[in-house]
């Protein structure tokens, strides 16, 4: 029998706790194994080593934050999943109070949930950008503040596309 997945689940203090075990049980339900600091004492790093991923509840239920911005807990938990080249996850509750997952891009010094990859890791698959998927990386460019601008519609038309018989609805949407 293959092992469980662990994601280490990363929140502030100020976090309801309640919060924290709703998206534990979300990641049970999944088949996969939740852990995290139980807020006593003693704070295990080597339980945050083991794990195969992390998921960041980020303060004021950000979907992205500075390095700057996070408590000293996530910064650090930040900088050595970035270290150790984990995969990071953001949790985010919406305004009608669902609970999602989303894959995350950081560099170590920001983390930013990637829109449109809710839930996505409950299947553990592999993360795929969209950028990967289509060839967008080749069009992408960087504007001067950092943000990373997709290419316009008529750029796109002119990408050879394999596959072209199950296009995602996100693509066809931009066309």
């Amino acid at each position: 029998m293959k092992a469980s997945k662990r994601i280490f689940i990363s929140a502030p203090l100020s976090t309801e706790w309640s919060t924290v075990l709703r998206f534990s049980g979300k990641l049970q339900k999944a088949g996969l194994v939740p852990v995290f600091w139980d807020r006593k004492p003693r704070y295990d790093q080597e339980e945050f080593d083991a794990c195969d991923g992390v998921l960041f509840l980020l303060p004021g239920n950000l979907f992205s934050a500075a390095h700057d911005q996070l408590p000293i807990g996530l910064k650090s938990e930040l900088s050595r999943a970035y270290a150790l080249g984990k995969p990071v996850y953001v949790g985010y509750t919406t305004n009608n109070g669902r609970d999602n997952i989303y894959y995350a891009e950081t560099n170590g010094k920001w983390i930013k949930g990637e829109a449109g990859t809710a839930d996505e890791l409950l299947s553990f698959a592999p993360q795929k950008k969209m950028t990967d998927r289509y060839g967008f990386d080749k069009l992408a460019t960087t504007n001067p503040c950092g943000e990373i601008e997709l290419p316009k519609a008529q750029e796109v038309c002119a990408l050879t596309i394999p596959n072209t018989d199950r296009l995602d609805e996100r693509l066809l949407l931009m066309l």
